[in-house]
């Protein structure tokens, strides 16, 4: 019955490090930001293109995403049950669950940047600075859970 947990995990952690792969490269152009919000290697037009592009798709990735992490904390819920509180499965899950803990805050307060028109330079390229590097995070915490599912179990 463990393996119908780890496939399921495998798929819903494979499904987020597409979608979060597939953002950070639509956001490639813009990665100057991470390294400082003042970077001149991103210009304005390249903000303003992808702030479009991101408010077109903060209707829609946002609750899927949700979706795919809720399902993915009651498989890993299910699982630890299921597997008597294996040591290896606790590790996965609690590396899963911490990394979730530190990203979950700082989701509400980009959304709602990019949601907001943003005029001002700086407003702009800060609020796509905290969105790239949430993305990487969370593309970090999909992947590093789903390296840990496949060679530890």
């Amino acid at each position: 019955m463990n393996q119908i947990y780890i496939e399921l995990l495998i798929l819903l952690l494979g499904f987020s490090v597409g979608v979060f792969s597939t953002l950070s490269l639509i956001e490639k152009p813009s990665w100057g930001l991470i390294v400082s919000p003042h970077s001149e290697k991103v210009g304005l037009s390249e903000c303003r293109e992808l702030h479009q592009i991101v408010n077109r798709l903060v209707y829609t990735l946002p609750p899927l995403m949700s979706s795919i992490i809720l399902i993915t904390i009651i498989v890993m819920f299910l699982w630890v049950i299921e597997s008597n509180h294996s040591k290896v499965v606790l590790i996965i899950s609690s590396v899963y669950l911490f990394q979730l803990i530190l990203i979950i805050p700082k989701v509400p307060k980009s959304i709602n940047t990019i949601k907001s028109p943003l005029h001002d330079r700086d407003t702009l390229r800060k609020g796509l600075r905290q969105l790239l590097l949430l993305h990487h995070q969370g593309l970090y915490m999909s992947l590093s859970t789903l390296t840990l599912i496949i060679l530890l179990t």
